[in-house]
């Protein structure tokens, strides 16, 4: 109508279609999300173990590297946007090393060496891949490529494994948090966490840069997606004006040796990043997170259709997949 119900009806329409109530039972949400999953999991076990054969003696990420070009000839390095602690560094660096042969070809922002290297500008070596949290400030615009590549990664995983990440991080926590600690985290900080992410994302969209592509953190780890993404990769680090010395028959050995063994097998199992339990959220945190999203698809759909479609994705996966958990008891977590 004339106030605009009727797009933000269509929207919804769109987003989420009707389902059957998701229990609100841990247990039980546990048990329907892995039954619907075990198929594939199959699936993807057997191209994992296919591949874990083929690429065991493969050169990735390569141990010798091309001589680098004269500075003067370099190429405007790109930005690699993500959410903080959403995504490993080693990961960045092994793609795009092992893509262009360079030797430091990924960098992060946030990395200095005295005298060589800072905020990914190094006086050694030529840089095609600069990933950090924020939106660079203006003084570096004339410095960059244009375009941005964006990693986007679905809240409902995001949240607990930053968390994880944190605690590893800053305060020696080894292995996956405490249930009880997670649950402290969530309900304490979550609404913060939710507005960072859509504030992320709109201040990408409104900055000087266009976007390059949208890289799902998901797609990545997937053993059918995750040497396409590469390959989509591969055409914007050209596109930029960088080489690429690896040929296509070759990406998904490039694919399995840059994410890791490790990683690739731990998603396939839980789609999660450990193993003692796969994190829940409250019936009211899950309806938090798919408002939220479609509010940001809203602010996007118009000129990011791509990042809508992700997003609409994220909501149907919030939907299906929350394992629906009780509230923090509010007694402080024991350390052991």
């Amino acid at each position: 109508d004339k106030d605009g119900n009727l797009i933000v009806e269509d929207l919804e329409s769109f987003l989420v279609s009707s389902s059957s109530s998701l229990s609100s039972s841990l247990s039980s949400s546990l048990s329907s999300s892995l039954s619907t999953s075990s198929t594939s999991s199959q699936h993807q076990s057997a191209l994992y173990t296919k591949l874990k054969d083929q690429c065991s003696k493969s050169p990735f990420p390569p141990t010798s590297f091309k001589e680098e070009r004269p500075k003067d000839q370099w190429s405007k390095p790109i930005w690699v946007g993500m959410f903080h602690h959403s995504f490993p560094d080693d990961v960045h660096k092994n793609i795009m090393n092992s893509l262009t042969s360079l030797t430091a070809a990924g960098k992060s922002f946030y990395i200095s060496i005295k005298n060589q290297l800072r905020h990914c500008d190094s006086k050694l070596y030529e840089t095609v891949s600069c990933m950090i949290g924020e939106v660079p400030q203006k003084k570096f615009e004339s410095k960059f490529y244009s375009k941005y590549i964006m990693i986007v990664r679905n809240p409902m995983t995001f949240f607990p494994s930053a968390a994880n990440v944190k605690n590893a991080k800053y305060h020696g926590q080894i292995g996956q948090t405490p249930i009880e600690e997670w649950r402290e985290i969530r309900d304490t900080w979550i609404d913060d966490m939710m507005t960072a992410y859509r504030d992320l994302i709109i201040e990408w969209k409104e900055s000087s840069y266009d976007d390059g592509m949208f890289l799902v953190y998901e797609d990545l780890m997937d053993v059918n997606r995750g040497p396409d993404v590469i390959r989509r990769i591969a055409r914007f680090v050209r596109e930029a004006g960088f080489d690429t010395t690896v040929e296509d028959e070759d990406m998904s050995c490039l694919w399995y040796k840059s994410v890791g063994d490790e990683r690739i097998g731990q998603y396939i199992k839980n789609r999660y990043d450990y193993n003692d339990y796969v994190p829940g959220f409250t019936k009211e945190q899950q309806e938090m997170m798919m408002r939220n999203l479609k509010e940001l698809m809203v602010e996007v759909v118009g000129d990011h259709k791509e990042l809508a479609a992700i997003l609409k994705r994220y909501v149907t996966e919030i939907r299906d997949n929350t394992i629906i958990d009780r509230k923090w008891n509010g007694q402080a977590a024991k350390k052991e």
